[in-house]
């Protein structure tokens, strides 16, 4: 019970404090899970990176699949292309690009989102996002553009409540 209490906490917290509806948040972590299960990713952090792109007023379902096609688009063996234009993007190299995805997923896709409005016009930027990332996961990135600070504060609420689970007990 303690541990649904926590997990309701930080579902409870975001709602609150970042974007989107409890059961919109919900939603996400189910459409999420295998993405954040493959690269480790924690409910607290999948939790709040949902919460900033319901921020945005992205539909929960169109993050959560554009965060799985572009992941499955960018990391597709059969183009590696994609992770080395990924890569020379951020100024890393390919081994350097998968250890930043598998220590911070979200943050990095935050980051490379940053990275590539910083270059070009919107249209070379759009592109850019199509070519490393494909049509779904270009969306999700266009609007992860700025969303640091909203995710960092995000994920630092979401750990406190992993901790305490406060926030469901004060709404009941």
């Amino acid at each position: 019970i303690a541990d649904a209490q926590k997990f309701g906490s930080v579902i409870n917290t975001m709602a609150d404090n970042v974007g989107g509806s409890e059961k919109e948040l919900a939603d996400f972590l189910v459409r999420a899970s295998g993405i954040a299960t493959t690269f480790n990713e924690g409910i607290a952090a999948t939790t709040a990176f949902g919460a900033v792109l319901a921020s945005i007023n992205m539909p929960m379902e169109v993050a959560a699949t554009g965060l799985q096609s572009m992941m499955a688009y960018a990391m597709a063996p059969a183009s590696p292309e994609r992770l080395e234009q990924w890569a020379g993007m951020m100024n890393v190299t390919v081994d350097q690009l998968k250890a930043k995805l598998e220590q911070d997923l979200y943050g990095t896709l935050i980051e490379s989102s940053n990275a590539i409005a910083s270059v070009g016009t919107e249209t070379e930027q759009q592109q850019a996002r199509i070519a490393i990332w494909g049509e779904g996961g270009a969306r999700v990135s266009s609007g992860l553009v700025g969303m640091q600070n909203k995710y960092n504060e995000a994920l630092k609420m979401g750990n406190e409540q992993l901790k305490t689970g406060s926030s469901l007990a004060q709404a009941f």
